[in-house]
């Protein structure tokens, strides 16, 4: 339940401004309160969480976040799986937990947790015992607190000293079910005079607790975990002082009083806890939020998203478990949001955060022996909202990684008791951003969604070259799935030294290809419905059905001896058909294409004029259909003689009749044929890797081109 509060309003401590709000389990919690004007509350990106090893303001207001290798076993999916705790109350007689125990085992078990907290008992209520061995057996464990408070705010069942603790627990009580036993619970709250000054001697109980809870335990034959003692108000850790040495874990409730917990406000409260528990680790016994119409309470929708924050936050911030207060509400009254704290109602039905959260359990849980961790470096690169995107990275033993990605925004504002509270105008929305990778191919991504009733669905990412994503984030946390794999070997076309010019067309995407050789020698290739990027004889290529890629240079002297190479495929055979051609003005100086006749054929040309002449030699290799072919041409201008190459072998050859210098530029896809404006003889197929050298090949480096 939410209880009461001294009637302090305010406290300052360490120099924030502290705000009370009720809290949960007869606690009274102060925290930084969201949107006070102080950078100490509001914090930066790089502070909120721990798995942020890197968080730096890019350009334009982005802030591009970045996770570096992981801590050891800290970020294993396992490991926040194992974080998550439920609060219960099967110590008390005649309430929902134990007038349907066979109702709250099996939505425990669902639920999928692994842990509980309950209060300390020797009196066997309503067969307590006997309920938390069964759910022990059952692989759900607890951690019991010490109720005993001055102003005896409990039943005498409860009311337990560390001495009888320990004498309890020597004689093998809870034996399958306690797995760690806690110090006093909020010995600072007075509950027979709420809102009143704390209880008489409250400071000299914690302490001497601790210090007896400690020594008992530590000297049983089974010793187990002591968390340190709970207070409802950190300005009263100053009063108790440092315990440290009578605890293994530090102990935090750090309720947000229904408002958005943020990482910046989490380390806050663990920074307040080590004034009493130095440098242990830190557990937050109780946490939660609540349902309901009034004061704290806030719809259903604001309470999925908000419970998942909360524990992924928690997590991220170092705070090993985190235990919800509480797994049930205690009655069905809407305006008592006091006691509709649970993730179930008091019928045992479930409300979506504790659907929402049952499958992240199911989603993220693994086996419980870790291997090795590796690491993945990502940013998030977006819109400005990006300033309050959070993240975590977990890693599964079978090397994949879950990131989990959220805007950590306000959805609500709490009310005073009596009224509701509002939620934003607008509410926020889920915002378009880039995922990238730096340094590990990613081969697939998968991302995990709810919807408003809890239900989890996925669905593929695409991913660009291993590397980039493109997501959408909103408030309610997403999850991805990584899967690193091994980048695809880029196959790399043999070389020849010394070309005039070189376009590999492994752009694959875009309106331009580059000339490795001449900068101002780049294609421009016309993508539409005519012309295409495809898969080439190495890596992409062009395809074209009625259009041409052009180049404008003087690339060649075609009245000196020159080599041209390229892969070529067709769709069709028919007709004529200029893959590569070398131009004048009105009439290409040669072409590498199909003729009747001539199967793959080299034409030249003798004049830059409609009166032009035809040699042309063809390869005695009948091409197949949509099959690439590696081919080479060569023009000795001593001899003038022409030679065909296909696969790195010799076709054919000629004698040139007459040739003239082509100075304009290169086509791919179609010619320049004298007396027709334009270009003509449109190839219906695909190039790939041209090369144009102002020499004659040898045959030896043919055969390299060709990859023989």
């Amino acid at each position: 339940m939410f209880s009461y509060l001294r009637s302090t309003s305010a406290l300052a401590v360490s120099g924030l401004l502290l705000v009370t709000l009720s809290a949960c389990g007869g606690s009274g919690t102060s925290i930084p309160m969201p949107g006070v004007a102080n950078s100490a509350l509001t914090g930066s990106t790089s502070s909120r969480l721990k798995a942020q090893a890197v968080a730096q303001t890019g350009s334009a207001g982005q802030v591009a976040l970045s996770a570096d290798s992981l801590p050891g076993d800290y970020d294993a999916g396992n490991n926040f799986v194992d974080s998550i705790g439920m609060n219960t109350k099967y110590n008390v007689s005649g309430n929902v937990y134990n007038s349907n125990t066979g109702a709250v085992k099996a939505a425990l078990l669902n639920l999928g947790v692994r842990h509980i907290r309950d209060s300390f008992s020797v009196a066997n209520v309503n067969n307590y015992e006997n309920i938390l061995n069964d759910l022990g057996n059952n692989g759900i464990h607890s951690d019991l607190a010490l109720e005993m408070t001055p102003d005896s705010k409990n039943n005498a069942a409860l009311n337990v000293s560390a001495t009888q603790a320990v004498a309890y627990l020597r004689t093998g009580h809870f034996a399958n079910s306690i797995e760690a036993i806690e110090g006093v619970n909020e010995p600072d709250i007075n509950q027979t005079n709420p809102g009143g000054p704390a209880p008489t001697g409250w400071v000299s109980l914690t302490q001497s607790t601790q210090q007896s809870l400690f020594t008992g335990v530590k000297a049983l034959a089974n010793p187990i975990p002591v968390y340190g003692p709970s207070v409802g108000l950190n300005s009263d850790l100053q009063a108790v002082g440092d315990l440290s040495q009578y605890m293994d874990y530090g102990n935090i409730h750090d309720y947000s009083g229904g408002y958005d917990l943020l990482g910046t406000q989490i380390a806050n409260y663990v920074t307040m806890e080590q004034t009493l528990s130095g440098s242990k680790p830190i557990i937050a016994t109780e946490n939660g939020y609540a349902t309901g119409t009034t004061g704290q309470g806030m719809p259903n929708l604001v309470m999925l998203d908000y419970t998942q924050r909360l524990f992924f936050n928690q997590f991220a911030n170092n705070v090993k478990r985190t235990n919800w207060y509480e797994f049930l509400d205690e009655n069905n009254t809407a305006n008592d949001y006091w006691h509709n704290a649970g993730l179930l109602t008091s019928t045992y039905t479930a409300k979506p955060a504790y659907t929402g959260l049952k499958n992240i359990i199911a989603l993220l849980k693994d086996q419980t022996t870790y291997k090795p961790r590796t690491s993945l470096n990502y940013s998030f690169g977006g819109q400005t909202q990006f300033e309050n995107l959070d993240t975590l990275l977990l890693q599964k033993n079978d090397g994949s990684f879950w990131l989990v990605a959220w805007q950590d925004v306000s959805e609500w504002t709490p009310a005073n008791n009596g009224s509701f509270g509002s939620s934003p105008n607008p509410m926020p929305t889920a915002v378009p951003n880039s995922l990238n990778f730096l340094g590990t191919y990613v081969s697939s991504i998968t991302q995990y969604t709810e919807d408003n009733t809890g239900a989890m669905t996925s669905a593929a990412v695409p991913v660009s070259a291993g590397s980039t994503a493109q997501v959408l984030v909103g408030p309610r946390p997403i999850i991805f799935k990584i899967v690193p794999g091994v980048a695809p070997v880029v196959p790399v076309a043999p070389t020849i030294s010394s070309p005039t010019a070189h376009w590999a067309l492994d752009e694959g995407t875009g309106t331009t290809s580059v000339d490795s050789v001449n900068p101002i020698g780049n294609l421009a290739v016309p993508i539409g419905t005519k012309s295409s990027w495809v898969t080439g004889g190495y890596n992409s290529g062009l395809s074209f059905n009625g259009t041409e890629a052009t180049a404008t240079g003087n690339f060649l002297d075609t009245t000196q001896s020159y080599s041209a190479t390229a892969w070529v495929q067709f769709n069709n055979l028919t007709g004529y058909q200029a893959a590569v051609a070398v131009n004048g003005v009105n009439q290409s100086a040669f072409a590498i294409g199909i003729a009747p006749g001539s199967n793959i054929s080299y034409s030249v040309y003798s004049v830059d004029s409609a009166a032009a002449t035809t040699t042309r030699i063809g390869s005695t290799i009948v091409p197949v259909i949509g099959k690439w072919y590696p081919v080479a041409v060569t023009y000795d201008s001593a001899t003038r003689l022409m030679s065909l190459y296909i696969n790195g072998t010799l076709q054919n050859t000629g004698t040139a009749k007459a040739v003239f210098d082509a100075g304009t530029g290169l086509s791919l896809g179609s010619m320049r044929q004298g007396g027709i404006s334009g270009f003509w003889q449109f190839m219906n197929g695909g190039v790939d890797e041209v090369n144009l050298y102002q020499r004659t090949l040898t045959a030896a480096e043919v055969a390299t081109m060709a990859g023989m």
